[in-house]
Protein backbone atom coordinates (compact mmCIF):
# COMPACT_ATOMS: atom_id res chain seq x y z
CA UNK A 1 0.00 0.00 0.00
CA UNK A 2 1.66 3.46 -0.81
CA UNK A 3 2.00 5.57 1.99
CA UNK A 4 -0.24 8.62 2.30
CA UNK A 5 0.69 12.38 1.27
CA UNK A 6 1.65 14.11 4.24
CA UNK A 7 -0.44 16.98 3.15
CA UNK A 8 -3.68 14.63 3.42
CA UNK A 9 -2.08 13.15 6.27
CA UNK A 10 -1.42 16.61 7.86
CA UNK A 11 -5.09 17.92 6.63
CA UNK A 12 -6.99 14.91 8.30
CA UNK A 13 -4.39 15.94 11.31
CA UNK A 14 -5.80 19.47 11.15
CA UNK A 15 -9.93 18.36 10.92
CA UNK A 16 -9.63 15.58 13.58
CA UNK A 17 -8.33 18.06 15.75
CA UNK A 18 -11.25 20.34 15.24
CA UNK A 19 -8.32 23.32 13.97
CA UNK A 20 -10.13 23.23 10.88
CA UNK A 21 -13.49 21.95 8.85
CA UNK A 22 -13.99 19.46 6.82
CA UNK A 23 -15.41 21.69 4.61
CA UNK A 24 -12.71 24.31 4.84
CA UNK A 25 -9.43 21.31 4.25
CA UNK A 26 -12.07 20.23 0.98
CA UNK A 27 -11.94 23.57 -0.14
CA UNK A 28 -7.50 24.10 0.23
CA UNK A 29 -7.46 20.73 -1.76
CA UNK A 30 -9.70 21.42 -4.50
CA UNK A 31 -7.19 24.37 -4.82
CA UNK A 32 -4.07 22.45 -4.55
CA UNK A 33 -5.77 20.26 -7.57
CA UNK A 34 -6.01 23.30 -9.64
CA UNK A 35 -2.76 25.19 -9.17
CA UNK A 36 -0.95 22.83 -6.89
CA UNK A 37 1.05 24.32 -3.54
CA UNK A 38 1.58 23.23 -0.23
CA UNK A 39 -1.83 22.72 1.47
CA UNK A 40 -0.60 24.83 5.07
CA UNK A 41 0.05 27.77 3.18
CA UNK A 42 -3.32 27.36 1.37
CA UNK A 43 -4.97 27.21 4.63
CA UNK A 44 -3.05 30.61 5.91
CA UNK A 45 -4.11 32.28 2.80
CA UNK A 46 -7.76 31.20 3.04
CA UNK A 47 -7.55 32.89 6.69
CA UNK A 48 -8.54 29.05 8.28
CA UNK A 49 -5.66 28.64 10.25
CA UNK A 50 -2.76 30.78 11.65
CA UNK A 51 0.63 30.32 11.01
CA UNK A 52 1.88 29.61 14.92
CA UNK A 53 -1.36 27.36 15.06
CA UNK A 54 -0.32 25.09 11.89
CA UNK A 55 3.62 25.58 13.12
CA UNK A 56 2.37 23.60 16.40
CA UNK A 57 0.24 21.12 14.59
CA UNK A 58 3.47 20.44 12.03
CA UNK A 59 5.91 20.10 14.85
CA UNK A 60 3.91 17.45 16.83
CA UNK A 61 3.09 15.92 13.13
CA UNK A 62 6.67 15.66 11.67
CA UNK A 63 8.39 15.68 15.78
CA UNK A 64 10.26 18.65 14.37
CA UNK A 65 11.62 21.11 16.25
CA UNK A 66 10.23 25.24 15.85
CA UNK A 67 12.76 27.85 15.92
CA UNK A 68 11.95 31.31 16.45
CA UNK A 69 14.14 32.85 13.57
CA UNK A 70 13.75 36.22 14.87
CA UNK A 71 15.90 35.85 17.86
CA UNK A 72 18.68 34.27 15.80
CA UNK A 73 21.83 36.61 14.33
CA UNK A 74 22.95 34.14 11.12
CA UNK A 75 26.60 35.14 9.92
CA UNK A 76 26.93 35.56 6.44
CA UNK A 77 29.37 32.91 5.82
CA UNK A 78 26.06 30.57 6.12
CA UNK A 79 24.13 32.78 4.06
CA UNK A 80 26.70 32.42 1.21
CA UNK A 81 26.81 28.79 1.26
CA UNK A 82 23.73 28.45 -0.85
CA UNK A 83 22.80 30.43 -3.47
CA UNK A 84 20.31 33.22 -3.40
CA UNK A 85 17.92 31.67 -5.85
CA UNK A 86 18.18 28.54 -3.99
CA UNK A 87 17.10 30.42 -0.60
CA UNK A 88 14.18 32.63 -2.11
CA UNK A 89 12.36 29.78 -4.38
CA UNK A 90 12.99 27.23 -1.66
CA UNK A 91 12.43 29.38 1.01
CA UNK A 92 14.97 27.92 3.32
CA UNK A 93 17.15 29.70 6.00
CA UNK A 94 20.76 28.37 7.00
CA UNK A 95 21.01 28.49 10.54
CA UNK A 96 24.18 26.45 11.72
CA UNK A 97 27.25 24.63 10.53
CA UNK A 98 28.12 22.16 12.97
CA UNK A 99 30.21 18.97 12.88
CA UNK A 100 29.73 18.88 9.30
CA UNK A 101 25.55 19.53 9.57
CA UNK A 102 24.39 22.42 8.16
CA UNK A 103 20.84 23.02 9.43
CA UNK A 104 18.31 24.87 7.63
CA UNK A 105 14.85 26.30 9.14
CA UNK A 106 12.27 25.75 6.63
CA UNK A 107 8.16 26.10 6.42
CA UNK A 108 8.04 22.63 5.01
CA UNK A 109 10.59 20.84 6.30
CA UNK A 110 9.30 17.38 4.86
CA UNK A 111 10.21 18.41 1.13
CA UNK A 112 12.68 15.77 1.47
CA UNK A 113 13.68 17.05 -2.81
CA UNK A 114 14.87 20.07 -1.50
CA UNK A 115 17.15 19.04 1.44
CA UNK A 116 18.84 16.63 -0.86
CA UNK A 117 19.09 19.55 -3.87
CA UNK A 118 20.80 21.29 -0.18
CA UNK A 119 22.91 18.50 0.39
CA UNK A 120 24.31 18.31 -3.48
CA UNK A 121 24.94 22.21 -3.30
CA UNK A 122 26.67 22.17 -0.30
CA UNK A 123 28.17 19.02 0.12
CA UNK A 124 27.26 19.35 3.70
CA UNK A 125 25.14 16.59 5.93
CA UNK A 126 21.71 18.42 6.08
CA UNK A 127 19.18 18.76 9.08
CA UNK A 128 16.01 20.90 8.62
CA UNK A 129 13.95 22.32 11.45
CA UNK A 130 10.74 24.30 11.23
CA UNK A 131 10.49 28.37 10.94
CA UNK A 132 7.51 30.41 10.26
CA UNK A 133 7.39 31.13 6.56
CA UNK A 134 6.98 34.57 7.50
CA UNK A 135 9.31 34.65 9.59
CA UNK A 136 11.82 33.14 6.83
CA UNK A 137 10.53 35.66 4.20
CA UNK A 138 11.50 38.38 6.50
CA UNK A 139 15.04 37.29 7.37
CA UNK A 140 15.60 36.18 3.51
CA UNK A 141 15.03 40.17 2.69
CA UNK A 142 16.99 41.37 5.59
CA UNK A 143 20.03 40.00 4.15
CA UNK A 144 19.34 39.99 0.22
CA UNK A 145 16.80 42.61 0.20
CA UNK A 146 13.22 42.90 -0.99
CA UNK A 147 12.47 40.49 -3.83
CA UNK A 148 12.40 41.25 -7.46
CA UNK A 149 8.99 42.66 -8.81
CA UNK A 150 7.94 39.59 -10.55
CA UNK A 151 7.58 37.74 -6.70
CA UNK A 152 5.60 40.32 -5.58
CA UNK A 153 2.59 38.60 -6.68
CA UNK A 154 0.03 36.27 -5.31
CA UNK A 155 1.48 33.14 -4.45
CA UNK A 156 1.62 30.72 -6.94
CA UNK A 157 -0.98 28.07 -5.59
CA UNK A 158 -3.31 30.77 -5.59
CA UNK A 159 -2.49 32.02 -9.11
CA UNK A 160 -4.19 30.20 -11.69
CA UNK A 161 -1.60 28.34 -14.37
CA UNK A 162 -1.56 31.33 -16.95
CA UNK A 163 0.49 31.65 -20.19
CA UNK A 164 2.30 35.07 -20.13
CA UNK A 165 1.28 37.32 -22.71
CA UNK A 166 3.69 37.57 -25.74
CA UNK A 167 5.87 40.86 -26.18
CA UNK A 168 5.35 42.07 -29.93
CA UNK A 169 8.31 43.83 -30.99
CA UNK A 170 8.12 47.78 -31.20
CA UNK A 171 7.27 48.72 -34.54
CA UNK A 172 10.32 50.86 -36.45
CA UNK A 173 9.75 53.99 -37.55
CA UNK A 174 10.03 54.88 -41.23
CA UNK A 175 12.78 56.53 -42.03
CA UNK A 176 12.51 60.15 -43.16
CA UNK A 177 12.29 60.81 -47.07
CA UNK A 178 15.09 62.92 -48.10
CA UNK A 179 14.93 66.46 -48.22
CA UNK A 180 14.28 67.69 -51.52
CA UNK A 181 17.09 69.62 -54.07
CA UNK A 182 14.92 72.76 -53.87
CA UNK A 183 14.86 72.79 -49.63
CA UNK A 184 18.87 71.61 -49.30
CA UNK A 185 19.57 75.03 -51.93
CA UNK A 186 17.73 77.00 -49.64
CA UNK A 187 19.44 75.84 -46.15
CA UNK A 188 22.51 76.94 -48.27
CA UNK A 189 21.40 80.44 -48.98
CA UNK A 190 20.49 80.68 -45.95
CA UNK A 191 24.05 80.18 -44.41
CA UNK A 192 25.74 82.78 -47.35
CA UNK A 193 23.09 85.58 -46.03
CA UNK A 194 24.70 87.99 -43.02
CA UNK A 195 22.18 87.05 -40.57
CA UNK A 196 23.49 83.09 -41.25
CA UNK A 197 23.38 81.85 -37.79
CA UNK A 198 19.54 82.88 -37.53
CA UNK A 199 18.58 81.67 -40.51
CA UNK A 200 19.79 78.51 -39.89
CA UNK A 201 18.10 77.68 -36.86
CA UNK A 202 14.84 77.59 -38.65
CA UNK A 203 16.03 74.55 -40.39
CA UNK A 204 15.54 70.89 -39.87
CA UNK A 205 19.17 69.19 -38.81
CA UNK A 206 18.89 67.25 -41.93
CA UNK A 207 18.76 69.96 -44.07
CA UNK A 208 21.88 71.36 -42.49
CA UNK A 209 23.56 68.20 -42.92
CA UNK A 210 23.04 67.81 -46.72
CA UNK A 211 24.01 71.55 -47.17
CA UNK A 212 27.08 70.99 -45.39
CA UNK A 213 28.11 67.83 -47.18
CA UNK A 214 27.16 69.36 -50.95
CA UNK A 215 29.20 72.41 -49.76
CA UNK A 216 31.94 70.09 -49.05
CA UNK A 217 31.86 68.31 -52.25
CA UNK A 218 31.92 71.52 -54.07
CA UNK A 219 34.90 72.75 -52.40
CA UNK A 220 36.84 69.61 -52.93
CA UNK A 221 37.19 68.58 -49.39
CA UNK A 222 35.40 65.38 -50.03
CA UNK A 223 34.63 63.73 -53.34
CA UNK A 224 32.65 61.26 -54.36
CA UNK A 225 34.80 58.45 -54.05
CA UNK A 226 35.53 58.93 -49.90
CA UNK A 227 32.14 60.13 -49.45
CA UNK A 228 30.89 56.60 -51.37
CA UNK A 229 32.91 54.82 -48.87
CA UNK A 230 31.94 56.56 -45.30
CA UNK A 231 28.88 55.73 -46.41
CA UNK A 232 28.81 52.38 -46.91
CA UNK A 233 30.90 51.79 -43.41
CA UNK A 234 28.35 54.11 -41.79
CA UNK A 235 25.50 51.71 -43.00
CA UNK A 236 27.50 48.32 -41.66
CA UNK A 237 27.69 49.85 -38.28
CA UNK A 238 23.74 51.21 -37.85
Amino acid sequence: MDPMPEDVRLGQHLTSSGAITPAQLAEALEIQRDLGGKIGRILIKLGYIGEDELLKYLSKQLQIDVVKLSKRKIPPALWRMISENTIRTKKIVPISLANGILTVAMAFPQDLETIEGIKFETGENVVAVLAGEREIDEAIVQFFGPPPASELAMPPELQPDVAPPLEMPAAKEAPAPPPSPTAVKEAMEAAATKEAREGLLRFPTRLKIDALIIALLDSGVLNEEVMGRLIRERAKEA
